[in-house]
């Protein structure tokens, strides 16, 4: 699976973008909340999510015209952007 993974030191924040056409089987969402997962770890955090909420988020981000979605995670906590 490729992903993006961009750190920014300044702002202590890692954006994770997932391209949807990298994602098409159950495995692939699972696979990709572990990533998730593994980076929020970093800020403290639990993503508090299941393989079938990013499935969804897939989808909205595919209705949408995206051709992936980003997941920002910080101190602050986690934001999902579905608009890129």
């Amino acid at each position: 699976m490729k992903i993006d993974v961009e750190f920014n030191g300044q702002e202590e924040k890692t954006e994770v973008t997932f391209f949807l056409d990298e994602l098409k089987t159950e495995r692939d969402f699972v696979v990709a909340l572990s990533i998730i997962e593994t980076f929020s770890a970093d800020f403290g955090l639990d993503p508090e999510l299941e393989p079938e909420e990013l499935v969804e988020i897939g989808k909205q981000a595919g209705e949408k015209g995206g051709s992936s979605f980003v997941v920002e995670m910080s101190e602050e906590g986690i934001e999902v952007d579905i608009n890129r």
